[in-house]
């Protein structure tokens, strides 16, 4: 390249030379030697700006060999392949990646139509790439796929416009089949979250009404809780509610009212306390009896009051279970107070004994009439006395 410049800057001083003797010739009758003296210092100036420029230009080309120089290696050795097409689909020029990516040297491919390398199925997207590229003046872009020594086809994005000249079409080629399999993947992972949140949407549907008929079963069990806790609590006839140990967690008003304890002051307590001491064993077996499935019916138990005065009364008890129908809970018990009913009874028969005495002691018979047929009755006294 230098040698080139150093004999075109010869030339060039040969033909100044020979027009400076052909205007010296014809000049030198009126030209004097001060004249001469200051032209020469000028040409001499004119000289050494001229070798300055030169200098200046060879340092260009060489700055501008280096730039070329780069730009080449930076295209071959791009991490995308570069591709040059022609209008007729044949490759003028490729980087080696691209080469790579075709699968053969760029020796073989240059002047090798791109669309055999396509797939049937895309050539028509490349085709219509082409088209798009070289009628127009925007950047265009397609996805195609690329059958390279029988593998599995290579998914590629090309983009690419017209050159200046508007005779080729300046590519590059990405390979997107990474991209194209999480694409895929990313779809039916999204596809499966819709699914998944349809279900959700179901499952909260379902929650939601589920929800709503627990709200109601607890509202109607709230009610059916607060109507037992009224029917409990006003109940007529006294009622105790006992836990698993026998302890006290229920005292309704009627038993406060028959043991003269308030549920808070016996709340907690074992059941014992409402027994005399001499029976506690007696009435504790019968409760033990009873939680083991045995109702004991109709039982009379003597209950101890706050006063320490006695009231007799009719228990019934009975056992809750857990609904394996095996598992007690808690038990249930309900009085009847028949203190004045078994006074009453006590006093008829104290009175029918003494009745019993006193006839005997007077030797007295009795009978009686039926008013209605007038039919007389005596008994075994009267009998014998009247034979």
């Amino acid at each position: 390249m230098i040698e080139g410049n150093l004999s075109e800057e010869a030339m060039l001083r040969k033909k100044a030379e020979d027009i400076l003797k052909k205007k010296s010739s014809e000049t030198s009758a009126v030209i004097s030697e001060a004249d001469y003296l200051k032209l020469f210092h000028e040409l001499e100036v004119h000289q050494i700006e001229l070798e300055m420029q030169n200098q200046e230009i060879r340092l260009a080309r060489a700055q501008g060999n280096d730039y070329l120089k780069l730009y080449e290696e930076i295209y071959d050795l791009a991490a995308i392949g570069h591709i040059s097409v022609l209008k007729e689909g044949e490759i003028s020029k490729i980087n080696l990646y691209g080469a790579n990516m075709l699968g053969k040297t760029r020796l073989h491919l240059i002047g090798s139509r791109l669309g055999f390398f396509v797939s049937d199925e895309t050539k028509p997207i490349l085709n219509l790439f082409l088209d798009k590229v070289f009628t127009g003046k925007n950047k265009e872009w397609c996805e195609v796929s690329l059958l390279v020594n029988k593998k599995k086809p290579m998914k590629v994005l090309i983009s690419g416009t017209v050159s200046r000249n508007g005779n080729e079409c300046l590519a590059t080629i990405v390979n997107t089949t990474e991209l194209a399999i999480a694409r895929e993947e990313l779809i039916l992972a999204n596809n499966e979250l819709v699914n998944q949140n349809k279900e959700t949407q179901n499952r909260t549907q379902e929650l939601t009404r589920a929800n709503e008929d627990l709200m109601n079963v607890k509202n109607a069990l709230h009610e059916t809780n607060q109507y037992l806790e009224n029917l409990l609590e006003y109940a007529n006839a006294p009622i105790i509610v006992l836990n698993r140990q026998f302890c006290i967690i229920r005292f309704n008003h009627a038993f406060e009212l028959l043991t003269g304890w308030t549920e808070t002051e016996i709340a907690g307590q074992s059941v014992e306390i409402l027994f005399p001491p001499e029976v506690v064993t007696q009435y504790m077996s019968f409760i033990r009896k009873a939680e083991s499935n045995d109702r004991l019916e109709m039982v009379e138990v003597e209950i101890l009051r706050r006063d320490k005065s006695i009231r007799t009364v009719l228990w019934n008890y009975a056992t809750i279970f857990e609904k394996d129908g095996h598992t007690p809970i808690a038990s249930i018990a309900q009085g009847q107070d028949i203190t004045d009913r078994k006074q009453a009874e006590d006093a008829l028969r104290e009175s029918k004994q003494s009745l019993d005495i006193a006839m005997a002691m007077a030797k007295m018979a009795w009978w009686k009439m039926d008013m209605a047929t007038g039919a007389i009755t005596f008994d075994k006294r009267k009998t014998e006395m009247l034979g």
